[in-house]
């Protein structure tokens, strides 16, 4: 696919939206050049976030499988925007994703944006997988390193695993942000917040009951909390329930 100079005027406004809380929100992209494929990036740590490329000059996307493989490339230049009083250049937007599945519905996942004007730039390296470990059994993960600037302070990571049936399910997720991260992945990406270590545990279980007036009982735990990388804490919630169906 290519274009030049297209007229994102005539696309569908945004829903309005009220914001109280102190995280960015995220808007769908409704621009026709950008939807096909655009659900490749939706990883955990998502560093490439389209609305963040405003009006184009000119763009070409290629999309494409060979073989177990996916693939998404996607490069962009944006206009030169700079006034006496503003410095605004043109910019170049690069995308490029790969999807490599395996075994029955395990896949692993490259990814690497890039953002380079005239006399600067801002570049992330993301590797993820999801490994489906029998019938139950699920571990996922991603690494994302970003550049400029210090490697660990501009990077990122989680693990998670999980083990759940109809019977039951419960998480446990380790995630680490980088204190910086944010200053070059939200150049291209979208990530609201940075500067955290995670722990994230949710379990679940169904008593199934089925007598004429109650089917099961859901019993659950919701638990996170996060430190600053210099172990401040920052925030701890738990959320316990128990619902009855009947």
């Amino acid at each position: 696919n290519g274009t030049i100079n297209p007229d994102f005027a005539t696309v569908e406004a945004d829903q309005q939206q009220i914001n109280l809380t102190r995280y960015e929100l995220s808007y769908p992209e409704k621009r026709l050049f950008f939807q096909e494929g655009n659900d490749m990036y939706n990883t955990r740590i998502k560093t490439f976030y389209s609305r963040r490329i405003s009006d184009i000059d000119f763009g070409s996307r290629l999309n494409g499988k060979i073989g177990k493989t996916q693939f998404n490339i996607l490069n962009v230049k944006t206009p030169d925007l700079s006034t006496d009083s503003v410095y605004d250049p043109s910019k170049y937007f690069t995308a490029a994703r790969a999807k490599f599945d395996f075994l029955k519905s395990s896949s692993m996942g490259l990814t690497v944006v890039d953002k380079s004007w005239s006399d600067g730039f801002t570049r992330s390296v993301s590797l993820d997988y999801v490994l489906n470990l029998g019938k139950t059994w699920q571990l996922t993960g991603q690494f994302v390193g970003s550049a400029p600037g210090d490697f660990w302070s501009h990077s990122a990571w989680f693990m998670r695993f999980a083990r759940e049936n109809n019977i039951y399910h419960y998480h446990i997720r380790i995630n680490n942000v980088g204190e910086n991260f944010r200053d070059n992945v939200n150049q291209t990406g979208f990530v609201t917040d940075d500067d955290r270590k995670e722990l994230d545990f949710e379990g679940t279980y169904k008593f199934w009951i089925k007598n004429t007036w109650l089917e099961y009982i859901d019993i659950g735990s919701n638990n996170n909390i996060f430190w600053s990388q210099k172990g401040i804490l920052r925030s701890w919630d738990t959320d316990s329930w128990a619902d009855f169906y009947l």
